[in-house]
């Protein structure tokens, strides 16, 4: 072997090594989670965490685009999850937006029913395969009211709750997006956090956000995580 091959090959060993007790990080949501083509005029704060991990640390993001925790668990997207898992690894789950949607029986759960034990079939069946899973209640929509104060309208704060109280009882670590969104837009208040969220072209989308908008929240996640010391923290810069 040249010079240049063995260089290659001892590289090559280094980022083995370093990856090689490293747990893996998958992510199940909806369209505020999901990776997208371009991150920059719309992005995900799931796609956007990758800049906050460290070194070696992989992301396999699987949350889709109109996605429900019904319809997640239907399409075959959490076996899909499940099967990957190795003990050790994470899972962050960040459902809510579209089921709320009552109008849709095949995305559609309710708060303190099916939605909750959506919950718990994640929160179950991920510590079967020995991984570790983190709650995290659903971004807020950014409504403003004519008091200029976010309004909760659709009622997404319920989805909010439910994942809060069944975080409680099944005594798993839970990240609260909802309040903390909350919080940074009421911050900013309706015209600047314009920035945050995307509006394109006469297109006013109050629920998805642009590159900088998702590398905040994915920021407020990590932040959030290592206020908490939870395990996952250690994953993070």
């Amino acid at each position: 072997m040249n010079k240049l091959q063995l260089t290659i090959i001892a590289v090559f060993s280094v980022l083995c090594v370093l990856g090689a007790d490293m747990p893996r990080i998958f992510m199940a949501g909806d369209s505020t989670m999901c990776d997208r083509k371009s991150a920059v005029k719309m992005g995900s704060w799931g796609q956007l965490l990758r800049k906050h991990v460290k070194q070696g640390v992989v992301i396999n993001n699987m949350a889709k685009s109109g996605f429900s925790s019904k319809s997640f668990i239907s399409k075959g997207l959490w076996n899909k999850l499940v099967s990957q898992l190795q003990e050790g690894d994470y899972v962050i789950v960040q459902f809510g937006h579209n089921d709320q949607k009552k109008k849709d029986p095949k995305r559609y759960t309710t708060p303190d029913g099916t939605y909750k034990d959506n919950l718990r079939k994640f929160i179950s069946e991920t510590r079967a395969k020995g991984g570790n899973i983190v709650l995290a209640t659903s971004i807020c929509r950014r409504t403003f009211g004519e008091d200029g104060k976010l309004t909760d309208i659709p009622k997404l704060k319920e989805y909010a709750d439910a994942t809060m109280a069944v975080a409680k009882e099944c005594n798993v670590p839970v990240v609260d997006l909802n309040t903390l969104t909350r919080e940074l837009l009421n911050s900013l208040g309706d015209e600047k956090s314009r920035e945050l969220y995307f509006f394109f072209y006469n297109k006013k989308d109050n629920t998805h956000t642009t590159g900088k908008g998702a590398n905040i929240i994915a920021g407020l996640f990590v932040e959030d995580a290592k206020k908490q010391q939870l395990e996952i923290a250690k994953l993070f810069k």
